[in-house]
């Protein structure tokens, strides 16, 4: 259960509003809805009751020989998918604002670090922040960092004062990042260096991916003259769904990052 302190002029103000309960796995609840969300593939959620802080929030840059981080579950059937979080930032104003991410942009320039900015009431939730998250990503790849990013945010929303258009439903700085991580991606103009390609799959992907990573060692045997792999079928103990992978479909040796 999670208490919510009483905010005024918000729906939180009601004292009879004032605590988010779990009930999406509650079958009994008029807000169950985990069947609805199994039809459509889904094996991991951003849980808001996870038991441990770091099963919410995840870090910004990993070492690359860390073992896969171990998955957890708050909720029956689902893991848990803890968002990555840049921090908090002065958003009193741009130029405070500007001052304040040099911790986190060091290589960017002050107009740059400035363009950013989307507003006193925009954190990194606001789909205007999203240029902020994806920066962040670009900038620890180019600079050599391994990072593993799960950037969760209401992608549509305000913010900023930006107008947003049918035409134009982004700001001209989230454009301007998206096409430096499309290039980080796709390689389009030739010059990504090997160890600065991403991977960015869709999200459902990445959660299998991290499904098969958690598992896949107690089910894969090796011939004693290393010539022979094979890997046991099996049945994810959370999600229930089924993996049978064959050998030639593995990568023994994988050096992307990934957001």
């Amino acid at each position: 259960m999670l208490e919510v302190p009483r905010m005024p002029g918000t729906l939180f103000a009601n004292a009879s509003g004032v605590r988010r309960e779990p009930q999406a796995t509650n079958q009994t609840s008029h807000a169950y809805h985990a069947d609805i969300l199994k039809t459509l593939g889904i094996d991991g959620v951003r849980a808001y009751f996870p038991e441990r802080k770091s099963d919410y929030f995840r870090p910004l840059s990993i070492n690359a020989g860390d073992p896969p981080r171990s998955m957890t579950s708050s909720f029956e059937g689902f893991y848990n998918i803890p968002r990555t979080n840049p921090g908090e930032f002065d958003r009193s104003s741009s130029e405070a604002f500007a001052k304040d991410v040099e911790k986190l942009f060091p290589f960017l320039s002050y107009n740059e670090r400035l363009d950013l900015y989307c507003g006193v009431n925009c954190d990194s939730a606001q789909g205007n922040a999203l240029a902020l998250l994806i920066a962040t990503s670009v900038e620890k790849i180019t600079h050599g960092e391994t990072v593993k990013h799960f950037w969760y945010t209401h992608f549509g929303s305000r913010g900023s004062k930006y107008d947003h258009t049918i035409e134009e439903p982004l700001t001209p700085v989230t454009k301007k990042w998206l096409t430096k991580l499309v290039n980080l991606v796709y390689n389009f103009d030739g010059t990504v260096p090997e160890r600065q390609r991403v991977w960015s799959p869709p999200a459902s992907t990445g959660v299998r991916y991290q499904m098969t990573q958690s598992h896949i060692a107690e089910h894969l045997h090796v011939s004693a003259d290393s010539n022979v792999i094979t890997i046991d079928p099996w049945t994810d103990p959370v999600t229930g769904r089924f993996f049978l992978i064959h050998a030639r479909e593995v990568v023994t040796s994988m050096d992307r990052r990934f957001m």
